[in-house]
């Protein structure tokens, strides 16, 4: 019966740690974020499709993932472990580094990252790390030193990355003007305008959005009988998608 405990503790915390690194890629990938609850959730939809222990009472829905986020050295079944927490906020960082990583190197390489501002504010910073790794004679672990301290902000989204810095978040346009939800800190997704703001690195990536997004709003404005307010929205719509398609082809005025 303890020899089959644990083997089934061990597994838990197998999968808890293989959720806990899904998770993280996710929540870089698609901006949202997760909790503890989420990789319990995670863990246990894997287990139903587990074949159960073939000794002991034990089974393995009864040892449910929470419990494997408990204190693994001391085995308090019922007490989770905040440590758990800090896992999961680490391989977010760790995902987010090596998306950055993957950008530095796509620039190193004389490839395009993306347009608009923060693009450029981008380039800028990379160029100067290439710089520094250059005369130093430094290696890949250099580089990566150097990206870290950095300390470059960003956000991977569906729109655009997002260079926002809670440091200093001036000239954010989605804060322009805006009544921040107290308790809120970041940018606020919901008044994204990465045509016009200055933190808004729109990459390749995006194109197939935007311009799906301006064909959909120039068919619609054919629909007969539109009202005046609904055509003016639509249309509006459609310019924002061309102002991005436009910096992208490198033809904004």
């Amino acid at each position: 019966m303890a020899s089959d405990n644990e083997w089934l503790v061990r597994d838990l915390i197998a999968r808890t740690e293989r959720a806990i690194e899904s998770v993280a890629h996710l929540a870089v990938d698609s901006q949202i974020t997760f909790k503890i609850d989420d990789i319990v959730d995670a863990v246990e939809r894997a287990m139903l499709t587990c074949p159960e222990p073939t000794t002991g009472e034990t089974t393995r829905l009864k040892h449910i993932a929470a419990r494997a986020l408990a204190n693994r050295s001391t085995r308090s079944y019922a007490a989770p472990d905040a440590s758990w927490a800090k896992h999961l906020d680490d391989a977010v960082h760790a995902a987010r580094f090596r998306r950055l990583k993957d950008l530095y190197q796509v620039h190193g390489r004389g490839e395009e990252i993306g347009f608009g501002p923060g693009a450029e504010r981008l380039k800028g910073v990379f160029d100067q790390i290439m710089a520094t790794v250059k005369a130093r004679h430094g290696d890949a672990r250099v580089e990566d030193d150097l990206l870290r301290k950095a300390r470059i902000t960003i956000r991977f989204g569906t729109l655009n990355n997002c260079l926002f810095d809670e440091r200093n978040p001036a000239g954010a346009v989605c804060l322009d003007s805006a009544i921040v939800p107290e308790g809120h800190t970041g940018p606020l997704e919901d008044r994204c305008r990465p045509d016009r703001c200055p933190n808004s690195v729109i990459g390749t990536e995006h194109m197939p959005f935007y311009d799906a997004h301006r064909r959909t709003q120039l068919k619609l404005l054919q629909t007969p009988g539109l009202p005046a307010c609904r055509k003016a929205l639509i249309t509006r719509e459609a310019e924002r998608a061309e102002a991005v398609l436009d910096k992208i082809r490198g033809t904004s005025a």
